[in-house]
């Protein structure tokens, strides 16, 4: 029980930093966009 709990804090760790490298990037992304014109809101 130990462990799988363990498997399961680490893999649910893994997706937090993945969904925050993954919107960090998009964030990026639409900065660049935006000080080139080529996308506005």
């Amino acid at each position: 029980i130990d462990k799988r709990f363990s498997d399961k804090a680490v893999k649910t760790t893994m997706w937090i930093i993945y969904a925050f490298t993954f919107i960090l990037f998009g964030l990026n992304i639409a900065l660049s966009y935006m000080k080139s014109g080529w996308f506005t809101i």
